[in-house]
């Protein structure tokens, strides 16, 4: 247990450290992770052990085939950034799994190369958002896509500033999950 830390930073090809699930760093408020290929919930169980985390940076690069289900539950989070890369060929079918669970989160920033599942829990304090996805779905765009496009933007539907990358954008998705646009 490291009772004084405030900030870590942590940058591996893998993470295979298992932290206890007591709160192991007890003062910890800034978390900035970088991570190749995780493959299990290694990366969840050591920002779990931050109580008091208020600021919460992932990078990662996911491996080929890989389905990745990640959970962020923080009851004092305010930031959180989040860029998830693969590195596998571009139209192939991979999902990644997201759900935030985060009371007091006011700023998100989403960067990845696909657009995930997404399920959100008490983000209703959000004040501003980012989303920028880097591929560009062009004829590929179908109703599951939509339904994901929704479910994300609709969490920014109270948000006072809002970003989204231009080629990710489809007009009937704004008119659903922003009525105030039309």
């Amino acid at each position: 247990m490291c009772k004084t830390l405030v900030v870590l930073k942590v940058k591996s090809n893998c993470i295979t450290y298992a932290p206890p699930t007591s709160s192991s760093f007890p003062s910890l408020k800034f978390l900035d992770v970088k991570v190749d290929y995780p493959e299990d919930d290694s990366v969840e169980k050591l920002f779990a052990c931050c109580p008091v985390l208020e600021d919460l940076s992932i990078d990662a690069t996911i491996r080929d085939a890989l389905i990745l289900s990640f959970k962020v539950s923080a009851p004092e989070l305010k930031r959180l950034r989040m860029a998830f890369f693969s590195d596998m060929i571009v139209g192939k079918d991979f999902l990644y799994d997201i759900s935030i669970n985060a009371p007091k989160l006011e700023n998100l920033d989403i960067k990845q190369d696909d657009l995930s599942v997404y399920l959100f829990e008490n983000v209703n304090s959000l004040v501003k958002g980012s989303v920028d996805l880097y591929y560009h779905y062009g004829q590929y765009w179908d109703d599951e896509v939509s339904e994901r496009a929704t479910v994300l933007l609709e969490a920014f539907s109270n948000v006072k500033c809002l970003s989204i990358s231009a080629h990710f954008v489809e007009v009937s998705i704004c008119r659903n999950s922003f009525p105030f646009l039309h």
